[in-house]
C-alpha cells in the first residue's frame, strides 16, 4: 500500500534539504533532483504556492485557529512551538502555541515524520484545539497518531512540528520556515521520530533485535 501511494503522489509538497529532496505528502526521499516533479505552474510559468493547500484540502473553516504573523525580518529567527497538553492517549489533542527564537536557544523537541499514513492518505483529518481560544487545528492524520504516541499522561511537552507550527495558508512565511529547517532540527535537544504504528512484522523485527543472541553474534 505504501509503494503504491508513493507512485501516486506527484511530490508538490518537497522540501530541500542539502543534496536530498524529501516529499513531506509520501514520505518519499530523492538523492537529486532528476526523479524530482516539480509543482504545478500557473500560466505566467510561476509556481503555484496553494497546490500544497489543494492537494491535502486544507481550506479554512470558521472555528479554525487564524495564527499572528512571524517576524521574517529580525535576525531572531523566531518559531512556533507546540506546548502539547497532557492526556491519555484517546483524550482530546490539546496544545497551547508559543513565539521563539532560535537565537536564544529555546528548549524544546522536534518531531520527525511523514504527512501521509500507510494508506497514502495526507488529508488534514485530524483536529487539535489551541488553548485558551479553543480555536481548531487541522492536521494530518498521521500527525495526529503521532502526537498521541508522544503525549505525556502527567506533564507538558514543548515541540516544533512542523504542519502546525507553520502557517500553512501563508507561502511567505512557509518557504521562510522551510529554510530554517536544518537549523530548527539542529537546535533542538531531541528529535523524535515517528514510524507509523506497530504490525506483527515491526513487532517481531524489534523482538528479533533485542535478543541477547544476535548482538553478540555481531
Amino acid at each position: 500500500m505504501a509503494d503504491q501511494s508513493i507512485r501516486r503522489c506527484r511530490h508538490i509538497d518537497t522540501r530541500n534539504f542539502d543534496t536530498f529532496l524529501c516529499c513531506f505528502s509520501c514520505g518519499m526521499t530523492f538523492i537529486n533532483s532528476l526523479t524530482y516533479l516539480p509543482p504545478e505552474r500557473d500560466n505566467s510559468g510561476k509556481a503555484d504556492g496553494s497546490s500544497t493547500s489543494q492537494q491535502l484540502g486544507n481550506s479554512r473553516q470558521a472555528g479554525d485557529y487564524v495564527y499572528k504573523p512571524l517576524d521574517l525580518l529580525s535576525h531572531r529567527q523566531e518559531i512556533r512551538l507546540l506546548v502539547l497538553q497532557p492526556g491519555s492517549y484517546t483524550d482530546e489533542l490539546q496544545c497551547e502555541i508559543e513565539y521563539a527564537a532560535l537565537s536564544s536557544i529555546p528548549h524544546y523537541e522536534a518531531l520527525s515524520y511523514t504527512w501521509a499514513g500507510d494508506c497514502g492518505n495526507s488529508s488534514f483529518s485530524g483536529r487539535i484545539r489551541c488553548l485558551p481560544s479553543g480555536k481548531l487545528i487541522r492536521i494530518t492524520g498521521n500527525c495526529e497518531a503521532a502526537l498521541r504516541r508522544v503525549r505525556k499522561e502527567d506533564s507538558k511537552r514543548h515541540l516544533w512540528v512542523d504542519a502546525i507550527r507553520i502557517d500553512q495558508y501563508d507561502i511567505k512565511e512557509r518557504n521562510h520556515q522551510v529554510n530554517h529547517m536544518k537549523t530548527i532540527f539542529e537546535n533542538a535537544f531531541r528529535v523524535v521520530i515517528y514510524l507509523g504504528e506497530s504490525t506483527d512484522s515491526s513487532d517481531r523485527l524489534f523482538e528479533y533485535l533485542g535478543k541477547d543472541s544476535w548482538l553478540t553474534a555481531q
